[in-house]
């Protein structure tokens, strides 16, 4: 066949067409000089089929887009006094660079924004510390060691779970020795519930990009996550929600009970909210953050947060 008449007869009819029409020369280097007609008559060409279905598939994804109907945002409240005076401590702290925050210091935060922590208890990194902060939350319990600069603490082996009496706590805070702590956090263990991630990282241009999905270790192998820009619609937040392959935990998976979806949406649209309210905050995530099931709660085990240059 003649190209050029082929693509001459595609421009004329694309002239009088009611439907998109997208053409196809297979060639190694795009259209021809000889096809500049296509360009002329606004007929996109592809080198394959593959790209052109691909094309027009983005296209009816934004026409979808287009055509749904405006979403609110969510409305936030006050901005809590306590998270600015918990922001206002770590910046003395850490001075103009920023840095990630002390375990003290970020729970302070969450705390005034809402977000779900387990008891816990910040002491010295000695085995009599650690015994009667244990003792008072009742076991089991979580230790984790706590210095600046140790921040994936499981990797490093800075994190034992499952202490369920004395002589298992000692074991391992004599095993954590060997990172140098600088203080112990002692936290009830949590029973249960599935292990999603719930994060926010600050984007030079537009500004905070929320995160949900498959958390704990899962997270690294999966990538099974969703992102959308804050502030968030209703619509945001429930596709945050449903769109990872792992919001099926929600429902209930093998006989389980559905998890507490009221709870994790309330939890990622404080997060949202923080992060607009603080535009100091680079970064943030609560991983694992574990969804209990329907009526108990979301229960965010490890949080780390991050403030950027002054």
């Amino acid at each position: 066949t003649q190209a050029e008449a082929v693509a001459a007869a595609i421009v004329d009819v694309a002239g009088r067409a009611k439907k998109p029409i997208l053409s196809c020369f297979m060639g190694t280097h795009g259209v021809p000089e000889s096809l500049r007609s296509l360009h002329t008559g606004h007929v996109p060409s592809f080198r394959f089929p593959e790209g052109a279905a691909r094309a027009l598939s983005l296209v009816s994804s934004y026409a979808r887009w287009r055509q749904a109907p405006p979403a609110r945002l969510l409305e936030a409240g006050p901005t809590p006094a306590a998270a600015s005076q918990a922001l206002g401590a770590a910046r003395r702290r850490l001075g103009p660079p920023g840095g990630w925050l002390s375990a003290e210091e970020a729970e302070a935060f969450c705390r005034a924004w809402g977000l779900t922590l387990p008891a816990a208890r910040l002491v010295a990194p000695t085995a009599a510390a650690v015994e009667d902060a244990a003792a008072a939350l009742g076991y089991p319990v979580v230790l984790k060691a706590q210095r600046e600069g140790l921040l994936h603490k499981s990797h490093e082996g800075g994190v034992a779970v499952g202490l369920a009496g004395p002589v298992a706590l000692r074991e391992a805070a004599a095993r954590m020795a060997a990172l140098a702590p600088e203080a112990f956090l002692v936290q009830k263990q949590i029973v249960g519930g599935e292990e999603w991630l719930a994060g926010v990282i600050r984007d030079r241009d537009y500004g905070p990009l929320v995160t949900a999905g498959a958390g704990g270790t899962r997270t690294e192998i999966w990538h099974d996550v969703e992102q959308r820009l804050a502030p968030l619609t209703q619509v945001d937040l429930d596709a945050l929600l449903d769109r990872p392959r792992f919001a099926r935990t929600l429902a209930g998976t093998a006989g389980g009970k559905p998890g507490d979806r009221a709870a994790l949406a309330a939890f990622v649209r404080q997060l949202s909210f923080a992060a607009l309210a603080h535009p100091e905050v680079e970064e943030m995530e609560a991983n694992p953050l574990l969804v209990l099931p329907a009526g108990e709660g979301a229960v965010a085990v490890d949080v780390r947060l991050r403030i950027g240059a002054r």
